[in-house]
Formats: C-alpha cells, sequence, structure tokens
C-alpha cells in the first residue's frame, strides 16, 4: 500500500487533470488522501467525480487554508498515526501535476534496488533550475541526454522513452523538491513531519531533504520516471510576487537559523 497525499486550495482545473492522471498510470494499490484547505464548495464539487473512482480515498475538509506545510502534516498524521494499515511508502504531491504511465512502479523499484534510499523524486519539464529538470539531470550523469524537443512531448512519449533509455538508474542529489516525492514510511517515524515554522510552505523542502541527510538516508531522482508539473499554480494564485519573496525571505532566515546553510 502507498499513501498519496494531496493538498489543494482552489485550483480544480488543476486537481481534476491530477486525480485522472492518477486513477489512470497507478497500479500499485494506493489511498488517496485528499487534504482540501478551505476551498470552496463548488470548486470541491468540480473535483469530486474525478476522486470518487479511486478505490480506497479519503477526503479531509478543513475550515480554511492550512497551507502546504500544514496540509501535509494533516495527511501524514492521518497517514502514520491513524490508519489501521500503514502504508509501506508515502507520496506528497501538488495538486498542479500530471502522472504518466508507470511513475510509482518504477520509484519503487528503485526503492527496492538501492535500500538505503529514504525518498525519490521523478524528472519533470518545469522545475529550472534543479536536478529534477530533465536538461540538468541527465547532463548530472553524464550519459546521452534526451533529444531536444524532449518537452514538446506528451507525457506517455516522455515516460515510454525514459523507461527504455534510462531503465532502472538514478541520480543521487542534496534536495528534492516536494511536487511529488516518494518516501519511505519510516523516515518520518524516525524523522518527525515538516516544520511548521515555515509557515505556509517554500523551503520546508530544503529543510527536509537536509535533516534526511544528516539521518543517514540517500535521496535520489528516478530517471526513467516523469511526471508533469506547472510550478507554483495555488502559490501564484493566493499570493503576490512580492509576497511569495517575503515568504522565502523569513523561511530563508528559518533554515540558516537551523542548519547553518540553504541546499
Amino acid at each position: 500500500m502507498v499513501d498519496i497525499i494531496i493538498p489543494t486550495y482552489g485550483q480544480e482545473e488543476h486537481t481534476v487533470k491530477c486525480f485522472k492522471s492518477i486513477l489512470a498510470n497507478t497500479k500499485p494499490d494506493y489511498r488517496l488522501i485528499w487534504i482540501d484547505n478551505g476551498s470552496k464548495a463548488e470548486s470541491r464539487a468540480k473535483a469530486m467525480a474525478d476522486f470518487l473512482p479511486h478505490k480506497n480515498r479519503l477526503p479531509v475538509w478543513c475550515s480554511a487554508n492550512l497551507g502546504f506545510v500544514k496540509g501535509v502534516n494533516l495527511g501524514l498524521k492521518i497517514s502514520t498515526k491513524i490508519m489501521d494499515v500503514g502504508a509501506e511508502y508515502v507520496v506528497i504531491a501538488n495538486n498542479d501535476i500530471v502522472v504518466s504511465p508507470s511513475w510509482l512502479e518504477r520509484m519503487l523499484a528503485t526503492f527496492q534496488a538501492y535500500p538505503r534510499i529514504g525518498a525519490l523524486g521523478p524528472v519533470t519539464s518545469n522545475q529550472h533550475a534543479s536536478p529534477q529538470w530533465w536538461q540538468e539531470a541527465y547532463k548530472e550523469i553524464g550519459t546521452i541526454a534526451p533529444p531536444e524537443n524532449f518537452g514538446t512531448l506528451t507525457s506517455e512519449s516522455k515516460s515510454a522513452f525514459l523507461q527504455h533509455r534510462y531503465s532502472g538508474q538514478k541520480l543521487d542529489v542534496k534536495m528534492l523538491c516536494f511536487f511529488c516525492t516518494v518516501f519511505r514510511r519510516e523516515v518520518f517515524d524516525k524523522l518527525g513531519f515538516l516544520d511548521e515554522r515555515l509557515g505556509v510552505g517554500l523551503g520546508d523542502d530544503n529543510d527536509f531533504s537536509m535533516r534526511m541527510t544528516k539521518a543517514g538516508y540517500e535521496l535520489a531522482v528516478a530517471l526513467d520516471a516523469y511526471v508533469d508539473h506547472n510550478h507554483r499554480t495555488t502559490f501564484k494564485a493566493v499570493y503576490t510576487h512580492d509576497e511569495i519573496k517575503e515568504i522565502q525571505k523569513q523561511n530563508k532566515d528559518i533554515l540558516i537559523e537551523k542548519h547553518g546553510k540553504i541546499i
């Protein structure tokens, strides 16, 4: 069993695409935990039709917007503390992703091949300045990069190409972006949840990545797994550019206080 935790706040057009893609492209047993952070009733209703077909599902309605960090933590508490049947793996994901065929199977296979890995992320086309951006990922390992038109292919074509060329390969990294990250459940049992001092989010993935590394876990990108991501869709809808910059500044200070650096 894998628990997939997705916090949302409005943006139902993205949530619908996300839920549809998970249903179509996820074969292992999974439970979809939908944490809705106080969206309007009509927003929830529009996404509900594509949530109900998931066999194992749990909707959680919050009366206010908890933000990404507290929303994720609520899902983690339900997954690791409340449910009778615990999942061996936990996925933290944004609602503005679209997963591709075999995305989860390939990452689970990588976990099984490398027992020291605590968290894995997929490759994406929209995560610039990150080792998960496809142009950076394959440059790092010094292998033949995908063709220049890779970013214009459909998700299905990207997935098939990566499986054919990079099956079972990984890229070790120091930090993962939590737009779609798979964790061993034991990580949260040992380290606890995301740091709620980081407020609505931004920097939470940096912080937890460093906590995992200090605890001896390895982090990696599964080079044969692909997920589309629309970067910061909800943040941009809720906060202005200046507000996002201020949140980043505040959280940067917290990270430096905790770790002495930022990765």
